[in-house]
């Protein structure tokens, strides 16, 4: 059996990434995948510190982008996994690979809605939401079993927000989930971004958010296969 640890919004705090690694020993996984706002921000001091402490890590770390992460250096569209660190790989959009005879694929990408206070380069990107292009890239191979992303689907909205009224920021983004979810038909998708944990079956998806960094016992979730 492969396990794999999945765990919420980061923000950059390595303390909570050495507990998530712990986590993932003690419950044999073979990687940990993380589901956006990593803390990706080697523009600062503080995001290269952050980067500095966690780097070779005992279990491989694998991240996709999220509204918070630095997009100016992201190789969205890559054919590979980048490695930003030792140990440390960043997924681009509509990556899929493979363990056992699972289909996994990575399509980070979220906008934030407060956005109007943010400054463009600094803590906000032009390019946080998915475009049309991430779309058509993610569907165009078939079919998956677990998807992994930073914004929830439309369909899921109100179970995400927890019965907050839908931002229409991010609209599009949640759309093209949702337009991925119906042609690539996964199993199980997993997201972040909104900071609250829940899971619902959708006909024949079950879509789970994770809680982030503030609150480590809701915030993971070992997935067995």
């Amino acid at each position: 059996m492969n396990r794999i640890l999945a765990i919420g919004d980061v923000h950059g705090d390595a303390d909570y990434v050495r507990l998530a690694i712990d986590k993932a020993i003690a419950s044999k996984c073979v990687q940990i995948v993380q589901l956006g706002d990593f803390g990706y921000s080697p523009h600062t001091d503080e995001g290269k510190a952050f980067l500095n402490r966690i780097k070779d890590p005992e279990i491989p770390i694998f991240w996709i982008d999220g509204n918070h992460d630095n997009h100016d250096w992201l190789e969205h569209d890559a054919d590979e996994p980048i490695e930003i660190e030792k140990g440390i790989y960043y997924l681009p959009r509509g990556y899929r690979w493979m363990i056992g005879e699972q289909t996994l694929m990575a399509l980070g990408g979220a906008e934030s809605i407060d956005k109007d206070s943010r400054t463009v380069g600094y803590n906000y990107w032009l390019n946080e939401g998915l475009s049309h292009s991430d779309i058509e890239r993610a569907i165009a191979p078939g079919c998956i079993d677990i998807l992994f992303c930073h914004d929830c689907p439309t369909r899921a909205e109100d179970f995400a927000m927890n019965n907050r009224s839908p931002n229409p920021i991010g609209k599009a983004t949640r759309d093209g989930l949702d337009a991925v979810i119906e042609q690539c038909k996964p199993r199980r998708v997993l997201h972040g971004h909104h900071h609250y944990r829940y899971s619902k079956i959708f006909g024949t998806t079950r879509v789970s958010g994770l809680d982030c960094n503030e609150r480590p016992q809701f915030s993971w979730q070992v997935i067995s296969f």
